[in-house]
């Protein structure tokens, strides 16, 4: 439907119009089976988390480091089984981006387009980053002296110098990611295999050298308390926050849907398979770490190496020192793969520019959007999670409202008492069907969550002190927080599901709500300078987009009367 209407109303209809995603990968080769679909999620998880940060993670949390990764993994499995249901409703190389813009309108897809594009862009600079340290420190650390003596920087925004070998390294691997999918997937497959190898190894030679006495050390200044929880209890969940990072890109799979063979198989199910494999071997990785030599004397930078050396195993040293630039390498890949895919999808719907659509007709691979992409992530090396948390929030949010809405809809009986609207007390087709009415009280609730959630975990964190010494007003609190989303997790489960709701009725509306309070716990451990560069980020996506992809839309041409409104 061309026509220029500029009028503001017509503008403001524009935020929420869906499209069937036009640019679905046709033109992308499908050559990714299960095997391959679950090692880019494995590979785009296992990286410099596992292998570089865990000796930072055990220092800073010390034995119960292990309870963290735990918990963290739990919290993983559960957002990738949201995501999970979100995407099988629309198996395309844009993942759950595309899936957003068919279903939830092309501002909140924008949004999310936005969100995904900084949590790869961020962890594709994170293996760089790691990759160039592990380098590195094959070199007595001679790079970054040097670095840091004639490009120090001060910012407490940046890292003490520019990692310059991380860029050339970007440059380096994006040439490995140009060729065709299955040329990628099989370079990808090898280094997961050494990942394996490698975790493996590192657990068997350890096996000798576990000592227990290491999860009940004596209070001592490096030690802090000592004993399993040397720094408290909170520790462990706010810790949850830095250990992240280790699982993120496992929703890397997501945008593998128009390179799949069976995408509405293989996709949903690769994910959860990844989240076990990464949660096994992070859990063996976790206990041998904290087992084999005392948190509070740990080599934060080289960690894994150092550890084998004290114990006298010299050569696994030099084993895992060569293994882990290849650890790294496939991390990278598994990251720039997907962001790659996503910009090609958000292009070819008109929200980026064109050209970043165009795929080469010998490798079937979209160089346009992957050289782009790549360069921001030469360019950019420091951020958190949290554009993946925000994103994962969004994604519930989303499969919470589509699995209690239904395409055409009654408006239903208003004739009955507050109560008996809220808690869906009445007329019994009311009950099994979902209506206008059912679906607004899901869509309330919704909102009620995301606009009370953030201010009441706040709340709660400043209170947390006086609620452990006793006070009553901090524990009233905490005991409101429960009774507050129990109630409204109550009720969406009061409310008919659709017959072709995405998720299972088993876990809606319970693990959700669950994921997104957790999610938003976990954003507010994050220091003030990540919200300041993730604001900025969204400022900059929030200017393309009006300038550019608001106005150049395919949605524009064709528009789809779908009442799936927000």
């Amino acid at each position: 439907m061309e026509h220029k209407d500029v009028s503001f109303r017509s503008f403001l209809y524009s935020f929420n119009r869906n499209i069937l995603p036009t640019t679905g990968g046709e033109a992308l080769s499908k050559e990714l089976n299960m095997f391959d679909a679950t090692f880019l999620g494995v590979g785009a998880t296992v990286g410099a988390g596992s292998f570089i940060f865990v000796g930072s993670f055990s220092a800073a949390i010390g034995p119960a480091f292990i309870l963290t990764n735990l918990f963290t993994a739990g919290i993983i499995l559960m957002s990738a089984m949201c995501y999970a249901d979100f995407i099988r409703l629309n198996n395309t190389c844009g993942g759950a981006y595309s899936a957003a813009f068919k279903h939830i309108g092309e501002l909140r897809a924008a949004f999310l387009g936005c969100l995904l594009c900084m949590e790869h862009i961020l962890t594709s600079a994170l293996a760089a980053r790691g990759l160039s340290q592990v380098i590195d420190e094959l070199v007595a650390k001679w790079i970054s002296k040097n670095l840091t003596d004639y490009m120090s920087f001060t910012s407490p925004f940046f890292h003490t110098h520019p990692d310059l070998l991380g860029c050339v390294i970007s440059v380096c691997a994006l040439a490995i990611v140009s060729f065709d999918v299955k040329t990628v997937s099989t370079i990808n497959n090898c280094c997961c295999l050494t990942n394996l190898g490698l975790f493996l190894l590192i657990t068997l030679v350890s096996g000798s050298n576990l000592n227990f006495d290491n999860w009940n050390l004596p209070p001592s200044d490096s030690c802090g308390n000592g004993g399993f929880f040397p720094y408290g209890l909170g520790i462990v969940f706010s810790g949850m926050s830095k250990v992240y990072i280790s699982y993120i890109g496992i929703d890397s799979v997501a945008n593998a849907g128009s390179e799949a063979r069976d995408p509405d198989r293989t996709i949903p199910l690769s994910m959860i398979v990844a989240v076990i494999i990464v949660t096994v071997l992070f859990t063996l990785n976790s206990f041998t770490y904290t087992l084999v030599w005392s948190f509070c004397d740990q080599d934060i930078d080289d960690p894994i190496p150092e550890i084998m050396q004290k114990i006298g195993l010299d050569i696994m040293k030099w084993i895992t020192s060569i293994g882990l630039p290849i650890t790294m390498l496939g991390n990278f890949i598994c990251n720039t793969y997907p962001l790659s895919r996503l910009v090609y999808a958000m292009a070819g719907d008109g929200l980026l520019c064109s050209f970043l659509a165009k795929v080469d007709e010998k490798t079937k691979t979209p160089l346009q959007a992957l050289y782009t992409s790549g360069s921001f992530t030469a360019i950019l090396s420091e951020l958190s999670c949290l554009g993946a948390l925000s994103a994962y929030n969004v994604i519930t949010y989303s499969l919470i409202h589509l699995s209690y809405t239904e395409k055409v809809m009654e408006y239903g009986d208003t004739d009955r008492p507050i109560l008996d609207i809220i808690f869906n007390k009445g007329e019994d087709q009311e009950r099994h069907n979902p209506t206008v009415i059912t679906s607004s009280v899901v869509r309330i609730c919704c909102w009620v969550i995301f606009t009370t959630a953030f201010p009441y975990f706040l709340i709660l964190k400043l209170g947390y002190p006086d609620a452990m010494e006793g006070d009553l007003l901090a524990i009233s609190i905490y005991i409101g927080f429960f009774i507050l989303y129990g109630t409204i997790t109550y009720i969406i489960a009061c409310q008919p599901m659709s017959t072709n709701a995405p998720s299972s009725k088993t876990t809606m509306p319970s693990l959700p709500v669950f994921v997104i309070l957790v999610n938003t716990y976990l954003c507010l451990e994050y220091d003030i300078y990540t919200w300041i560069l993730g604001s900025g980020w969204l400022v900059v996506a929030a200017i393309i987009y009006m300038t550019y992809g608001v106005w150049n839309s395919k949605a524009k041409k064709e528009t789809i009367d779908f009442n799936l409104k927000l």
